[in-house]
């Protein structure tokens, strides 16, 4: 089976709805919905969506407490990743696990192709295999036209392009939560 993994559910629908060749049937798993269908090459294919970013940037436990942690420790905090949507991740893990190749169509974009890097790590837990068998699709609209291209010229996730939006995020975080809890503190001293 071959795994596509979108972005949104209105997505994974559209390019479902796209690819097939015959009845695209909806099913789910702890409630999230995903989509299965043949495509038109023949191969049997599942289409899930994700809510955008399922893993989220944040610091350890132990930088939680604003009375105890200055917050000029904050920027060279440790980062870890956290789930941010766990009935997703575990409805990717179960498709992941029972496919032989892995399709990306998230945005085309920054945010988008970390959102895919995302997707490879949790569908990599699943099923190490797929990071030897994971394209990438790019498309600018849901049209039919877009998408059929996209499918018909895969390419590589890029990493540098997933690592800068990683490193945006980063930063949002690191500098946000620190100039957050230094003006909150610096006021409650006046």
């Amino acid at each position: 089976m071959q795994l596509i993994i979108t972005e949104k559910n209105d997505a994974a629908a559209k390019i479902a709805k796209i690819l097939a060749t015959g009845a695209v049937k909806q099913e789910s798993f702890l409630r999230v919905p995903y989509y299965m269908l043949t495509d038109r090459e023949g191969e049997p294919t599942g289409v899930i969506g994700l809510k955008g970013h399922v893993l989220r940037v944040e610091f350890p436990e132990e930088y939680a407490d604003w009375r105890k942690v200055e917050p000029s420790d904050l920027i060279s905090a440790p980062l870890v990743k956290g789930v941010t949507a766990k009935s997703v991740v575990k409805a990717v893990k179960k498709l992941a696990a029972e496919a032989e190749s892995l399709v990306i169509a998230t945005d085309y974009d920054r945010e988008g192709e970390l959102i895919g890097l995302e997707a490879l790590e949790i569908a990599a837990e699943a099923n190490p295999r797929l990071e030897r068998y994971v394209r990438r699709a790019r498309f600018s609209a849901l049209t039919e036209g877009d998408i059929l291209r996209a499918f018909a010229q895969l390419d590589h996730l890029s990493h540098p392009l997933a690592h800068a939006g990683e490193a945006r995020q980063d930063i949002d975080l690191i500098w946000g939560a620190t100039l957050t809890r230094f003006v909150s503190l610096s006021a409650r001293r006046l």
